[in-house]
């Protein structure tokens, strides 16, 4: 059977088309070897900036801050409080007189919860010479975020906190008063969320005990408000032996605080007999130094 030919018009229609396909895919072939070309580009300039950027101090502070963390979320999930309470921040333990794995777990259980499925690293930045790493932590289908700090002692080991804490302040030299009878040494300035807690020594200058109250004393900020104690019950009844020192905790309100620096804390002792030794600490100095 003979075949038909094409009319000589078809044919030139066929070329024509034949012709714009082949430029379509020239274009599209142009256009796909250019986009490549531009992501390998970008993929090559990304390659050498992070390169770049492992080279750097900052990502060898990232890498250590969340090998910190996975650290201690692998001990938090396996229920190993022995061991974060051996790796638990030395001055943080002294200040809020943490003796015992067993007070130490109580305080962690009801800041973390338990049953925890996920621990992430989301944030860091430095406080006082420590990491403040803020973590979402997972449960079910719920998120919450905390905060773990890290304090470093070299590249393979660590202190931690977990708790409320958002930094520990060590106070300089020179926070004293007193008189004839009593000595105070502001030695730490501790935020946690809503309170500040100034930590005293109070030093007993006589031979003979001395007991009293301290409920009455009041921190003074800038904004000329005097702020009274959150933890008075703590204040009610205090007794320094004779010649000693006893430690005491004066925990105040930092809800709306932030723009006003601390100015003073007046120290009112009140004694069994109703007699007040008042001595005021001028907190001011440090700040406008």
């Amino acid at each position: 059977m003979e075949r038909k030919k094409l009319k000589p018009q078809v044919k030139i229609v066929l070329i024509i088309l034949g012709i714009i396909l082949f430029f379509i895919l020239l274009e599209n072939g142009i256009n796909a070897l250019g986009e490549y070309a531009e992501n390998r580009k970008y993929q090559k300039e990304y390659e050498q900036k992070q390169e770049a950027y492992e080279k750097t101090p900052e990502y060898h502070e990232e890498q250590y801050v969340a090998g910190c963390v996975e650290q201690t979320v692998d001990l938090i999930n396996v229920y190993d409080y022995e061991e974060l309470y051996n790796r638990l921040d030395p001055e943080y333990k002294a200040i809020f007189d943490i003796d015992s794995e067993e007070k130490f777990k109580e305080i962690a259980q009801e800041y973390f919860g338990e049953d925890i499925d996920k621990v992430s690293l989301t944030d860091h930045h430095i406080e006082e010479n420590r990491f403040v790493c803020e973590v979402s932590v997972y449960k079910g289908d719920t998120m919450k975020k905390n905060e773990i700090i890290v304090t470093p002692i070299d590249e393979e080991n660590y202190y931690v906190i977990l708790d409320d804490v958002k930094s520990i302040e060590k106070m300089p030299l020179g926070y004293n008063i007193g008189n004839t009878s009593v000595g105070y040494s502001l030695t730490h300035k501790v935020h946690k969320n809503n309170e500040m807690i100034y930590v005293f020594e109070i030093t007993n200058r006589t031979d003979k005990p001395i007991t009293g109250s301290l409920v009455d004393s009041k921190l003074q900020r800038t904004n000329r408000l005097q702020y009274e104690l959150l933890n008075k019950d703590e204040l009610e009844n205090i007794t320094i032996p004779a010649n000693g020192t006893t430690k005491v905790l004066m925990s105040y309100s930092d809800k709306s605080s932030v723009s006003y620096y601390d100015d003073n804390i007046n120290l009112s002792l009140k004694m069994p007999d109703g007699s007040v030794k008042s001595n005021t600490l001028d907190l001011s100095f440090k700040y406008w130094e």
